[in-house]
């Protein structure tokens, strides 16, 4: 499919039917964003509650309007945004229209299989996945620290130094609260994380607020330390948060307390690896489902139907 090239494409007229009983609602939401980006695929779209002879194509969002009261060469050019086919009254309708339409688009292959179960001919059906705007932004992980550096090194501070000059952390959000954490700070960033720094004030109830306030937003909390266990850790425990520590102190005396255990930077540096390609994964698994590309898969179906390959559709179901 992305090979079909739609740049020189000839221009089409699509027209998306609505009912007043769908203002507001998921069906009105894709008729307004294929409506704002099929142009981008050289299809005029507009929005409407009536059929015009003149469009190429028909796209019906209201099933519950059966394509009785339409001629069949109208009919015949025309497909069907199909969810949710939960009653026996909506499955009706939609066999009816499916009869004479050319296609129903469902929202989900599984849908599709469920159609077919209920008696819809499979060559009638494909699937497009919904889309989302392009601005969303990908959420980094929230690594949480609430620890006070100490001139002699007792809390292993080089761990993380080590881990920052052998990965990038561009996956990572580090919220720091604490104090001595400067020179840490600028070889994170310098590694491609963010840094979020709650500088301590010396006032040990203030500063434990602070605690209090932002531990539940951590994705993880974070310790290298061997010298009997941190406080933060029972704070994150009882926020419900996985943990990334060493294995000592009472860390260990706290059943299922610790999520993954670290003792140095080869250890830290696989798990972050690890968390590193999970978020990847998903970013990737929705990179292309936007509504531009819903859009185009859409100004592919009506193309080829127009063109006389209902059957072999590229988007047909398998």
């Amino acid at each position: 499919m992305k090979g079909y090239n739609l740049d020189k494409a000839k221009p089409i007229r699509v027209r998306l039917l609505l009912n007043h009983q769908q203002q507001g609602s998921v069906f009105e939401t894709v008729a307004l964003r294929l409506t704002k980006y099929l142009g981008r695929w050289n299809v005029n779209a507009e929005l409407g509650s009536s059929a015009q002879p003149a469009a190429d194509i028909h796209h019906l969002f209201c099933l519950d309007v059966a394509f009785r009261d339409y001629p069949d060469t109208l009919a015949s050019r025309s497909t069907l945004f199909v969810a949710d086919v939960k009653t026996s009254d909506h499955l009706q309708v939609l066999k009816d229209n499916a009869a004479k339409a050319s296609l129903a688009i469902c929202v989900s292959r599984a849908t599709v299989e469920q159609l077919v179960k209920q008696g819809l001919p499979r060559e009638k059906l494909c699937s497009i996945t919904l889309g989302h705007e392009d601005g969303v932004v990908g959420r980094r992980i929230v690594l949480g620290i609430t620890s006070q550096l100490r001139a002699d090194g007792a809390k292993r501070e080089d761990i993380l130094l080590e881990v920052a000059a052998s990965m990038r952390l561009d996956a990572f959000e580090f919220h720091i609260i604490g104090w001595g954490w400067e020179r840490v700070i600028s070889r994170l960033e310098a590694a491609g994380a963010s840094v979020r720094y709650f500088k301590s004030t010396n006032k040990p109830i203030e500063d434990y607020n602070v605690n209090l306030e932002r531990v539940p937003h951590f994705d993880y909390y974070l310790y290298f330390g061997f010298d009997e266990g941190s406080m933060g850790y029972i704070d994150a425990l009882c926020a419900g948060l996985p943990t990334i520590v060493t294995p000592q102190g009472y860390h260990v005396d706290i059943e299922n307390g610790i999520t993954h255990s670290i003792i140095n930077s080869r250890e830290l540096h696989g798990v972050l690896t690890k968390l590193s390609e999970k978020r990847q994964k998903r970013l990737a698994c929705a990179s292309d489902l936007t509504w531009a590309e819903y859009a185009r898969k859409h100004a592919i179906v009506w193309r080829a139907l127009l063109e006389g390959r209902a059957g072999g559709c590229p988007l047909a179901a398998q």
